[in-house]
């Protein structure tokens, strides 16, 4: 409901005007039972979404857990209901990392870590899972890939020939599937290509001697691949690698052959984590946290913040900016809105000051919009009393609001329906919410005269402040679908 109050104008007479605007959840769900259960979703072409997750429990919303934890797919339809769910796995650890819907169903990449089950012909246990299922859940092919140590998956993309490339780390050295490992310990980035039925087309190890970790990948319109990480190391494939400003932010460009075309280094001399890599308008989007405080990231505000980065195809910082508070703040993921031209980051943060307002309890999610040169434009945060952690999902739907989600062990505040006990033990759910984009005003300035709007845009009160002649003017206030909420 929108507040405000009127003032007649006159010879040079200060006017506020004051609106509530706030961001409205349309609707929000926790998925889970007992245990503990992690996880995000991506868009599917009807309107709904696919949540991907491992999760620890086998009630609730979740049954067929072949042991603790499985990788577990759900399909939603628009309003977030569940259509089917099902667990894949064995007895062993099985986590779900990501997927892509395809035209006859999904593909999902998955942390393996079983030899029975679904995973029965998983001997000697490799880490990468892929498989192919139709749009009822149903499993239509799969394989395993990596060396006989502990891999880490990380990311699926599909390439324009209808094939896939997956990425991650790996820590097994030369065995299995993998070959050119860098140094005799510590880990490596790598980075696979597979055909449209699985079939292993080539592999690259990405590193030096010290340690490589994460691994995320995108691909261009050129089938060009960029690949995110952490590096410690100043040798192998890393050529930029400074002992003095210790940027360890690393991202490489291959061609679809995988060839190195360039490698650069980012960040300062703190501790940095690039966590999650986007490609939108031919423009790179990286998100993480960092300590850093110099270099390519000035101005941090305590402890670590969150991290985000936009870089061209050719590896130029468009902009690298910091936010948070003082204390600990994480970035988990970053997306391009073309419905507003906005950047929406979302994280995690335990701070109450300085870029963070309204922090519910000990952590919370947090959602930050950015113009496309990284100011801040507004943030909110979601959550309970309790624990409530990484944003990690972020859909853009295609008008006026996002899906957002994360998880929670909150059974207050923005939470409603928590599965666990959190009273007697901290029990996360899988979290989603569909939200209401804020409010934001067109600041129209007056010729000769003054207007000033703060904040801009706006999740709560804002004022509008302006000096003017005596003279007949027309107020608006128009939200992000243009359409006039106050005159």
């Amino acid at each position: 409901m929108l507040k405000y109050s009127l003032c007649f104008l006159f010879l040079l007479v200060q006017c506020v005007v004051v609106a509530q605007v706030s961001p409205f959840i349309t609707w929000q769900r926790c998925y889970g039972g007992d245990e503990n259960d992690y996880g995000f979703a991506i868009a599917t072409s009807d309107g709904g979404s696919l949540v991907i997750g491992s999760v620890e429990s086998n009630n609730g919303d979740i049954s067929g857990n072949h042991g603790i934890p499985d990788c577990w797919l759900a399909k939603l339809d628009p309003a977030g209901n569940i259509q089917w769910q099902r667990c894949y796995g064995g007895s062993g650890l099985e986590y779900g990392m990501n997927a892509i819907e395809l035209i006859d169903g999904y593909i999902v990449l998955a942390l393996a870590g079983s030899g029975d089950g679904d995973l029965f012909f998983n001997f000697p246990s490799k880490r990468f899972w892929v498989f192919k299922i139709d749009f009822s859940g149903n499993i239509i092919w799969q394989q395993t890939y990596g060396g006989f140590g502990p891999d880490s998956p990380k990311q699926i993309v599909q390439t324009s020939d209808g094939g896939f490339i997956i990425s991650g780390s790996e820590s097994s050295g030369n065995s299995g599937d993998i070959m050119g490992h860098h140094g005799t310990s510590g880990s490596d980035l790598w980075i696979f290509k597979i055909d449209s039925i699985g079939n292993l087309l080539w592999q690259k190890c990405l590193g030096g001697t010290n340690t490589e970790i994460y691994g995320n990948a995108v691909i261009d319109f050129q089938d060009n691949i960029y690949v995110s990480g952490i590096t410690t190391s100043s040798d192998g494939n890393v050529t930029c690698y400074n002992q003095i400003s210790k940027k360890n932010g690393w991202i490489i460009k291959l061609n679809n052959s995988g060839d190195i075309l360039w490698d650069k280094c980012f960040g300062g001399t703190g501790v940095e984590s690039l966590y999650s890599l986007n490609f939108s308008n031919n423009k790179l989007l990286l998100t993480g946290y960092t300590s850093s405080d110099d270099y390519d990231l000035p101005g941090n505000f305590g402890n670590y913040d969150i991290w985000v980065m936009m870089l061209d195809t050719a590896g130029n910082i468009i902009f690298s900016k910091n936010y948070g508070g003082s204390s600990p703040d994480y970035g988990y993921t970053a997306v391009f809105n073309d419905f507003d031209s906005r950047i929406y980051v979302g994280g995690e943060t335990w701070s109450d000051d300085y870029q963070v307002s309204f922090n519910h309890g000990y952590n919370d999610t947090w959602l930050l919009c950015l113009d496309t040169t990284g100011n801040l434009l507004w943030q909110s945060t979601f959550g309970g009393s309790f624990f409530d952690r990484d944003i990690s999902t972020i859909i853009p739907l295609g008008n006026s609001k996002l899906c957002i989600g994360g998880s929670v062990s909150s059974p207050d505040g923005d939470i409603v329906g928590l599965h666990g006990d959190t009273v007697v033990n901290i029990r996360f759910d899988i979290w989603l919410a569909e939200i209401n984009l804020p409010t934001s005003v067109n600041e129209s300035l007056l010729s000769n005269n003054t207007l000033k709007i703060f904040p801009n845009p706006s999740t709560g009160t804002f004022q509008i402040k302006m000096e003017i002649p005596e003279t007949k003017i027309t107020l608006s206030v128009f939200n992000p679908l243009g359409e006039t909420i106050f005159q």
